[in-house]
């Protein structure tokens, strides 16, 4: 009977995964159509790693951050990146390749992770599960993001902390992948040490008991600081720093002037005393941050419409299914109920998750998925509750799986026709078309402008990564112009005779620029003006125009 029961399991747990593993490999290389900047950013410096040893700012093998944009980027998924390079080349699909496996890969763990938790093997498939079939990680593992592969580790130093007690040298293993966290995603640099030490106060009656078991967690210490330390210095004073000031909710100046606003309406009224006191950024701010803290938990988040910032990776719908957010609610029910070591660290990494982004935003789906796969393990205990009050538990299961896969039905046909359809411009859709365009033109024109104006991005790396532009090239800035914004922002205004512009030039600016052939590239609206028949058109999925082409001849 139990080899029959194990059979089961197994089976099961191996059609999770290929579920899970379909679903993000599936037209990898198509859907999302097209690339982010950051994603495109990845990909050229993993090419310029593998052509020259050196990132596109010509710094040799960077350890500890890619400047990237300005942003300063986690190293280790562009390192994943070089080996495919050869294989697949600078391709969509070649960039999206690690953060599909990691996603895979997430599945399994959290399998074991919720088999230690609760005990039995039906939740821990009931996690993976719905893991697998979750939109959220589904769009997220279909990109090229850092965010993902952050997410495998932590669930991997999670699990073997959790196996620590049964075999004391799992611990190790757990401080290594919880310091990889720090080189995959920069929230983990916060996020990690609040999940060890919410770990060690959970299972403290088990994680510390004799001396051997001392002597591996300090050794686990030691490596975990030997990873992390090192990061912690050589980065986090200058592109942590560089970030927050580019992200914080405190560099919102719309807050900043409604508080002037309310203030200068006290002051007609009320001593300038009191306004201050009750109008102040500071009030201001701190009621931003409970707004968006608490937003990342509301159901128009979770539920229905989830977050402006998604729709590259997924359309307007929320993060979570129907099924998931109703066992989730369930499964905190039962949790704090039950009060026992692991409801605690559960619950307790679940609303910490929200701090970093809420000091952002009211939720970022990429800096909020952090909190991912907690939201399906409390989900699961919720299953498992409602199959104990059950005289059916087997019934309910499949119940469970029936009304997860129907959702999971719905959204991967959505996501697999309209959303490329309807959405293809917010994943940058067209440019690989353009920039293609622009590399046979270049010769032809003697500059081309092409305007960010209504298609804001670092519209350069699209030019880099689509024509595989000659590293060397580029960083030793052979006929290339950038500048350092104030905010640590770099932006590449020209490479060759293409120039990276905010807006198309004026009329009056043109009429200076004689003798010379113009290519103008921009939005359809910028050339509302000019009665001149287009040279080419650059349109996205759905045939909207993103992009006119017109030629001005001296």
């Amino acid at each position: 009977m139990e080899k029959v029961r194990n059979f089961i399991v197994y089976v099961s747990l191996l059609l999770i995964l290929l579920i899970g593993g379909f679903t993000r490999f599936y037209q990898l290389g198509h859907i999302p159509a097209g690339i982010s900047d950051d994603e495109a950013d990845k990909g050229y410096d993993a090419y310029s790693l593998l052509i020259t040893g050196k990132d596109q700012w010509n710094v040799r093998a960077p350890l500890f951050a890619f400047k990237g944009f300005g942003d300063y980027r986690s190293p280790l998924y562009t390192y994943l990146i070089v080996p495919i390079i050869p294989v697949f080349g600078l391709s969509e699909i070649g960039i999206r390749i690690p953060s599909a496996v990691a996603g895979t890969l997430t599945i399994c763990i959290v399998y074991g992770i919720g088999v230690i938790i609760f005990r039995r093997r039906s939740v821990g498939l009931i996690s993976a599960f719905l893991l697998a079939i979750n939109p959220w990680h589904i769009g997220m593992s279909r990109m090229a993001m850092e965010a993902t592969l952050g997410v495998l580790f932590v669930s991997l130093g999670t699990f073997f902390f959790l196996l620590h007690g049964k075999r004391i040298f799992f611990i190790v293993f757990s401080a290594l992948f919880f310091g990889l966290t720090f080189y995959s995603y920069p929230g983990y640099v916060v996020a990690t040490p609040i999940l060890i030490i919410l770990l060690y106060i959970g299972l403290r009656k088990t994680v510390c008991v004799g001396k051997r078991s001392v002597l591996y967690n300090v050794l686990a210490f030691g490596i975990f600081l030997s990873l992390t330390i090192p990061m912690v210095v050589q980065v986090g004073n200058v592109s942590s720093g560089i970030r927050m000031q580019q992200v914080n909710l405190t560099n919102d100046s719309g807050t900043v002037d409604q508080v002037n606003e309310k203030r200068g309406a006290c002051i007609s009224v009320f001593p300038d005393t009191i306004c201050r006191v009750i109008f102040n950024k500071y009030q201001a701010f701190f009621w931003k941050f409970v707004t968006n803290y608490l937003q990342h938990f509301s159901p128009s988040l979770l539920l229905t419409n989830g977050t402006t910032t998604q729709y590259s990776i997924l359309p307007s719908r929320g993060l979570l299914y129907l099924t998931e957010w109703v066992l989730c609610i369930i499964g905190v029910y039962v949790l704090l109920k039950k009060k026992d070591k692991y409801s605690f660290i559960l619950l307790s990494f679940l609303l910490f998750s929200a701090f970093p982004d809420s000091m952002t935003g009211d939720g970022h789906y990429g800096r909020f998925f952090i909190s991912i796969p907690f939201w399906q393990l409390v989900s699961a205990a919720g299953a498992y509750e409602v199959m104990l009050l059950s005289r059916k538990p087997l019934l309910i299961l499949v119940f469970i799986a029936v009304a997860g896969s129907i959702e999971a039905i719905f959204f991967w046909v959505e996501y697999n026709t309209f959303f490329p359809f309807r959405y293809s411009r917010y994943s940058h859709f067209g440019y690989k078309e353009l920039m293609q365009k622009v590399q046979v033109l270049k010769n032809t024109y003697d500059d081309i402008y092409i305007s960010s104006r209504e298609n804001d991005t670092k519209q350069y790396i699209f030019y880099l990564f689509y024509t595989t532009y000659d590293p060397i090239r580029f960083q030793i800035g052979r006929d290339v112009e950038k500048n350092v914004e104030s905010d640590g922002w770099i932006r590449v205004s020209r490479i060759d005779n293409i120039h990276f512009v905010p807006t198309l030039p004026g009329i009056t600016t043109l009429s200076e620029i004689t003798n010379r052939n113009i290519l103008l590239i921009g939005a359809p609206s910028e050339f509302s003006k000019i009665p001149i028949p287009p040279q080419f058109t650059i349109k996205d999925k759905k045939g909207d125009v993103v992009f006119s082409a017109i030629a001005l001849q001296d």
